[in-house]
């Protein structure tokens, strides 16, 4: 039995049939939804006493294949096109930075002044005077021997690192170990440096164990000889096991270190150094791929098989403790801006999760969301409207939703409103 719409000039239809101040409910079948529901949205928006408004559009600004991975900080705006990462310019063109990526999973954060960038594959590092390497490679053991001169006889630890143009300090070597036998004196030659970099040559006291500085050489240099006079006055070498951080699928910052997560392992960089990763001490490993990294006042939260919140200042002092029974899909965390919150998309629906370890689903009791593989999310700020909005690839209808619905259209014509 159809029902007749009234005029007009009967009543306004927005107070005879709103608000619905509780926004979607696709869970309840139609004839149990709630009061104030509505069993489906699309493309309106719902302010915060219930009422109705046809949403926005969108104006692309850049045409183009394979259009993806966008990031704005305080020195740009970055995305990847086809297999280019690329600036946007403030007149809507944009300058092509690097060539060759090709990793699913772009990320990015802003530390220091600098954007700390991967796919997944590579890791740049992007900064006002272009892009560049993300850490320096560990050198190969460089060949050492002994030859006739004036040190003590003993048994020397000898490596060398490398230094980049930033002043940024490689990994050490794997140690060599050069014996001067006892009753004899001798000089330690160290030779098959690569050129490129500069390079900085550290070793031991006689039978010690830890290594100081021994000379600074040139881009050219490709072998230097020990003696006595430098044996263990310049500083202690800082850098043995340390690695270039490794590509990964998100990158964050949190007190001074970067945490990457890369597959199902958290790799957390040295305080303020983002270029150095301990290999043995620098990881959390999780049970599954890890789909959230978000900082936060009180610790870091953490999202793999199921929700996890790091409690503490960083590594030295983390607590661990769960606090959903679920995860997250992939790239759909953003922090909310003005606060100290963030928000992510679960099967389940929309998580938000506080600055101080607490976490809230906030729509798991009225929407059954799509669910999928990724996405992306913003939090937008507009009309008086505080709203996440979230894009899911390869998107499915979540089995928990109900499968009955009415579908009506209202035609606001001239003379009133029509049946």
């Amino acid at each position: 039995m159809a029902k007749h719409l009234p005029t007009a000039a009967q009543t306004d239809i927005t107070a005879r049939y709103g608000p619905w101040p509780k926004g979607m409910n696709n869970r309840q079948p139609d004839y149990a939804l709630p009061d104030g529901t509505l069993r489906n949205l699309v493309n309106i928006d719902v302010d915060n006493s219930g009422h109705l408004r046809r949403r926005d559009g969108y104006t692309r600004i850049v045409s183009g294949a394979g259009c993806r991975g966008g990031f704005s900080c305080p020195i740009g705006t970055f995305f990847i096109q086809g297999a280019e990462l690329r600036q946007l310019n403030a007149d809507d063109t944009s300058t092509p930075l690097f060539a060759g990526v090709y990793g699913p999973t772009p990320t990015y954060t802003f530390f220091n002044d600098v954007v700390y960038f991967s796919d997944g594959q590579i890791t740049k590092k992007i900064t006002t005077s272009g892009v560049k390497d993300w850490g320096i490679p560990v050198p190969l053991t460089p060949i050492v021997y002994v030859v006739s001169g004036p040190m003590p006889a003993g048994d020397y630890l000898v490596a060398i690192t490398e230094v980049d143009a930033d002043d940024v300090e490689s990994g050490a070597s794997d140690l060599s170990v050069v014996t001067i036998v006892v009753g004899s004196t001798g000089s330690i030659v160290v030779t098959g440096m690569a050129v490129g970099r500069k390079k900085r040559v550290y070793a031991s006291t006689p039978n010690g164990a830890t290594l100081y500085l021994i000379a600074e050489l040139t881009t050219s240099t490709t072998s230097y000889t020990i003696t006595t006079a430098e044996l263990g006055t310049g500083a202690p070498l800082v850098t043995q096991q340390i690695s270039p951080p490794p590509a990964g699928q998100i990158i964050r910052e949190h007190n001074g270190r970067l945490y990457i997560a890369s597959d199902r392992v958290l790799w957390i960089t040295e305080p303020y150094a983002p270029d150095w990763v301990h290999l043995s001490t620098g990881f959390i490993l999780q049970a599954d791929y890890i789909t959230v990294v978000e900082p936060v006042d009180a610790g870091v939260w953490v999202v793999s098989d199921q929700t996890y919140f790091f409690q503490g200042s960083g590594p030295d002092d983390f607590t661990l403790g769960t606090r959903l029974a679920y995860g997250a899909i992939y790239g759909t965390s953003t922090r909310v801006p003005y606060t100290n919150d963030v928000v992510w998309y679960t099967p389940k629906g929309l998580v938000l999760a506080t600055g101080d370890g607490q976490v809230k689903n906030l729509q798991d009791q009225d929407v059954a969301p799509h669910t999928g593989t990724s996405g992306a999310a913003l939090v937008r700020e507009q009309d008086g409207l505080r709203q996440a909005v979230v894009s899911v690839q390869d998107a499915s209808v979540s089995k928990l939703a109900a499968d009955s619905f009415i579908q009506m259209e209202v035609i606001r014509k001239a003379g009133g409103l029509q049946p």
